[in-house]
C-alpha cells in the first residue's frame, strides 16, 4: 500500500465486507484478556439489568400452596431500600455489580432487640445499600 492509499483509506484490491444489517462495514476490535473492558459486552449486561428492574419484589407467606402478600417491615425494605434508591435503582446496580463481578456486595442497616415474650434475638431492616468494594477481608 502505498503513501495516498494510507493517506485516502483507500482498501485494498480484492477485499470485500459482507453486508451488516444496518448497511455500513463490519468493525471489530480487540480487548486482550479482559472481556468486561469491550463496550459491547457492558452494554448488554446494562441491557440486562434494565430488565431486573422490572421485577416487582413480594414478601408472601404461603397458606396452603398458596402465596399470600404480607405487609411487614421487610416488604418495607423491599418497596424502599435505602434513603438514595429506588426499588429499581438498587435492584439495577446490584444486578450490574453482580453480572461485572461475579460477585455482590450489600450492606444491611439494621436495629436488633430481644423480644421478651420470647427471649429471641429480633431485626428490624431499615436500608440495604450495594457497595463495590476495593478489597474485601472473610
Amino acid at each position: 500500500m502505498g503513501f495516498l492509499d494510507k493517506l485516502f483509506h483507500r482498501r485494498p484490491r480484492g477485499t470485500t465486507y459482507a453486508q451488516t444489517l444496518d448497511g455500513f462495514a463490519p468493525l471489530f476490535s480487540q480487548f486482550g484478556q479482559n472481556i468486561y473492558a469491550s463496550d459491547v459486552v457492558r452494554q448488554a449486561l446494562k441491557c440486562i439489568a434494565d430488565e431486573m428492574k422490572k421485577l416487582n419484589p413480594m414478601h408472601v407467606r404461603y397458606i396452603g400452596s398458596d402465596p399470600v402478600p404480607v405487609k411487614s417491615p421487610l416488604q418495607d425494605v423491599l418497596d424502599e431500600p435505602n434513603t438514595l434508591m429506588t426499588w429499581a435503582d438498587f435492584i439495577e446496580k446490584s444486578t450490574y455489580l453482580l453480572l461485572m463481578n461475579d460477585n455482590v456486595f450489600i450492606i444491611p442497616i439494621y436495629r436488633t432487640w430481644t423480644d421478651e415474650k420470647t427471649g429471641v434475638e429480633r431485626r428490624y431492616y431499615e436500608g440495604l445499600y450495594p457497595v463495590l468494594p476495593t478489597q474485601v477481608n472473610f
